[in-house]
């Protein structure tokens, strides 16, 4: 077992963190009563639509509901069987109701939702209310190693397949071991990687047995019935189970990753059918992860890395699909410009697509244009879209490092390419904008810079240069003027909004990276309209939309802890309906997360000890958000747990989260102990194991590929007897000894 101090990357909060709908995105003081937050989304107003980035696991309940695991994005997210986006929970973490990079999912016949992640198994309601959990890593009974798959039979019992544990786990509902089937090897009954498994109607186990490449069937007490399959490609065989689902007319289907198709077969093993195979077409397949078997005999797979679900007749017709990359009018592959008309339109450059699509103010398709190509009218990589007041709209494309002109259905009618450094020539344009006299403003990435130009591409003026500070670029991308004259520039590999005068003044910064609503992941183009701001989150695969706010930041944040808690308190804003907590494991800012606190000024959260924490507060009401607070840094104490030493290693119980390992920073890491006669330390992978044993206190200091360090402090004490399996059980003491450094604000925070 392996020592974890969870300072570097966990979040800590007791509950589910919500995923504000409304989140802030920050300014500098030269514009303070110009902040932005969070509106809405399209396609869609959920802060959270309905893509996917790896999903992994899907379950059906008796509606035909369609559960998914979207394990990249940590979440589990739910559908109507036409696809239709209901609800969804989860984010990162190691707390009640979050998940890091769940993998498994599965229903009972009560409608309660089992989840595996981070080696324990989560249940929810129908609606994603947490209720109980049960696991922790290891190899004893009700541990998990390596959770591959969850099924439940009829009579409700629970079964966990354990990759690396080679082993089938059976639990009641409550998360009490009922019996496990326990055999490495290739015999009847062992098993080599179980990476699928599946509860027919008479209560009969399938157990896609991966490393052996076969499908065993055994009775609901383990009792070893049959078994087909070998290695290969041809019908009937398999190269890597990574799926199953019995049906109840007692049909068999096999998901193969490594076959990159599906197979049905008969209870006893008789080939049937197989439909897929390798692409991105309609009932092609790249990496299915997963099968469920749905009402009138349906069956939707996990199409993983084309991050969508693909749903098919029980003989393998295919019925439809949703998630990313469809392809389809009004969703897009990797969205990369924008721009709002006088008359209410909105345009989208949808790059993987090679088009343009122009929708209403609401998100509804109108019509589309473009194909991919380097003549008149077509595209390779479009980067951004501006329109003008006359309803001409103009298409930056990168790499042909020209700007297009087209009317407002698409007909060509200019094009200015002249490429290089020169003023009025371009190197990889990703931004065009146009103000209201006619201007045309350029997002010149390759040259770090801005020009502009009259309606007929005469150069004006130019700037900029290459950097992070105001006024500087890392590659520019989409630009939109306001009503005012403002240019706004997305910086996008400074995952930032920069706003300037007509002539190239600095006014202010908005924006900040990160996954959350109102955080940006290299955004790529932009538009303005008299309110409101529109942000094509490309690596985000969202449009997100952000209003001016009104509130002021919550001040005279106070902060008291205690080895297991942390009471937070504020004055009240005044106009404020609610607050929002931003949190993040100190220092690594960037795993910030959002908690819903509601219109309280005080919250007390649990914690795990050790931890150290920046956490900042917004104010929201129902026409924005506040700028954040004064950061606050504070770490917490530590608690004792109880060791056992064996000749070679000290194990850390660590009760049902089990977790153990160092996380966040930059791998590899390094470790070194102060006091090698109490403990040695040596690092796999991510994996701290202690060695050694004697009487002491030790520091234990672990740094990343940059330098960055955390502090761990054991205590080994209370050596008493050895036990009957000659062991001796011990206390030690893990504390977060990282002294609190100078509150350090990045750019874009206030007091």
């Amino acid at each position: 077992m392996s020592i974890q101090n969870k300072t570097a990357s966990s979040r800590f909060f007791s509950g589910v963190a919500i995923l504000a709908f409304v989140a802030t995105l920050l300014s500098t003081t030269a514009f303070a009563s110009e902040e932005y937050c969070f509106k809405l989304m399209m396609p869609g107003t959920s802060p959270w639509p309905h893509y996917f980035e790896f999903p992994r696991d899907t379950a059906i309940d008796a509606n035909g509901n369609v559960y998914v695991v979207d394990r990249n994005n940590h979440r589990v997210q739910k559908f109507a069987s036409d696809g239709s986006f209901i609800t969804a929970w989860g984010d990162f973490g190691y707390l009640d109701g979050q998940f890091r990079y769940p993998g498994e999912i599965a229903l009972d016949s009560n409608g309660y939702v089992y989840v595996g992640s981070d080696t324990r198994i989560q249940k929810f309601d129908s609606n994603g209310t947490f209720v109980i959990k049960w696991g922790g890593s290891g190899s004893e009974d009700g541990q998990f190693y390596s959770i591959s798959d969850i099924a439940i039979g009829p009579d409700n019992y629970i079964y966990v397949a354990d990759c690396s544990n080679d082993r089938i786990q059976k639990f009641a509902t409550n998360g009490v071991l009922v019996d496990k089937w326990a055999h490495s090897g290739s015999d009847d009954g062992y098993f080599d990687c179980p990476t699928g498994l599946a509860v027919d109607t008479n209560n009969y186990v399938y157990v896609g047995d991966s490393g052996n490449d076969r499908i065993q069937k055994f009775t609901s007490v383990g009792g070893f019935v049959s078994k087909w399959g070998e290695t290969g490609t041809e019908d009937g065989q398999f190269y890597y189970i990574s799926g199953i689902a019995a049906g109840p007319n007692g049909y068999v289907y096999v998901a193969d990753s490594g076959r990159d198709d599906v197979q049905k077969f008969t209870s006893n093993g008789g080939f049937v059918t197989k439909w897929g195979g390798y692409g991105w077409s309609d009932g092609q397949f790249r990496a299915p992860s997963d099968i469920a078997l749905g009402v009138n005999g349906y069956a939707y797979v996990s199409d993983t890395d084309n991050d969508r679900i693909q749903k098919f007749t029980s003989n393998g017709g295919f019925v439809t699909k949703w998630g990313l990359d469809t392809w389809q009018n009004g969703e897009f592959g990797y969205p990369s410009g924008i721009a709002i008309s006088t008359n209410g339109y909105v345009y989208v450059g949808d790059t993987m697509d090679d088009r343009i699509q122009k929708f209403t103010l609401n998100g509804d398709f109108v019509t589309k244009w473009g194909e991919y190509g380097y003549g008149a009218g077509q595209f390779v990589y479009i980067s951004d879209v501006a329109v003008d007041s006359n309803g001409y709209v103009y298409v930056a494309d990168s790499s042909k490092s020209d700007i297009q002109k087209f009317d407002s259905i698409g007909n060509l009618v200019d094009i200015w390419d002249a490429y290089g450094e020169d003023d009025g020539y371009f190197k990889n344009p990703n931004g065009v904008a146009v103000d209201s006299n006619g201007y045309v403003y350029v997002g010149d990435s390759g040259n770090d810079r801005v020009q502009k130009f009259t309606s007929t591409g005469g150069f004006v003026t130019k700037w900029g240069e290459s950097g992070s500070g105001d006024g500087q670029f890392n590659y520019p991308g989409g630009i939109a003027v306001d009503a005012n004259g403002y240019v706004y520039v997305v910086d996008g590999y400074n995952h930032r909004i920069q706003k300037f005068t007509s002539n190239g003044v600095f006014a202010a910064e908005i924006g900040g990276f990160g996954l959350l609503p109102g955080m940006l992941d290299y955004p790529k183009s932009i538009a303005v309209n008299s309110s409101d701001v529109y942000v094509v989150d490309a690596s985000n695969s969202r449009v997100q939309v952000f209003t001016p706010q009104t509130l002021q930041a919550p001040t005279d944040v106070n902060i008291t802890t205690t080895p297991s808690q942390v009471q937070i308190s504020w004055s009240p804003v005044p106009g404020a309906t609610g607050y929002y907590l931003t949190y993040s494991p100190y220092p690594h800012d960037y795993y910030s997360s959002l908690l819903n606190v509601g219109n309280q000024t005080s919250f007390v959260a649990d914690l795990w000890d050790g931890a150290a924490f920046n956490i900042v507060l917004h104010a929201v009401n129902n026409t924005g958000g506040s700028p954040f607070s004064t950061k606050k840094h504070f770490s917490i104490g530590s608690h004792t747990y109880d060791l056992y030493i064996t000749p070679y290693n000290l194990y850390l119980e660590t009760g049902q989260d089990g977790s153990c390992k160092i996380s966040g920073g930059t791998q590899p890491y390094n470790a070194s102990s102060n006091n090698t006669d109490v403990a040695q330390v040596n690092l796999y992978g991510e994996n701290l194991v202690v060695t050694g044993g004697q009487e002491g206190t030790t520091e234990i200091m672990v740094t990343d590929d940059n330098f960055e360090s955390l502090k761990i402090s054991v205590t080994v004490s209370n050596i008493q007897p050895a036990l009957p399996e000659i062991r001796q059980k011990v206390s030690m003491t893990v504390s977060n000894t990282q002294p609190d450094l100078p509150e350090i604000k990045p750019s874009g925070f206030q007091d």
